[in-house]
């Protein structure tokens, strides 16, 4: 029998369980951090983009009203 009789340093199986929950829970919170951030840009962009459509549609009812007194304008 050899004086070195003993195992190698193999972790438990319980803690190597518990080291890849850790890992698991580390890379959920990371996705979850920029599902967030990514959903505050969608929503900047979506709101920066419906106010350019509203101005887009003002500006053209604006142009259409100039068109219609431009016309009465000339029909007198």
């Amino acid at each position: 029998m050899s004086v070195y009789n003993h195992r190698p340093m193999v972790p438990a199986p319980q803690s190597r369980i518990v080291e890849m929950l850790d890992a698991i829970r580390a890379e959920f919170d990371q996705l979850a951090r920029e599902v967030y951030v990514n959903k505050s840009e969608k929503d900047s962009i979506e709101h920066k983009m419906t106010t350019q459509l509203q101005e887009m549609h003002n500006f053209q009812q604006n142009l259409l009203e100039f068109e219609r007194q431009q016309q009465a304008m000339k029909k007198q």
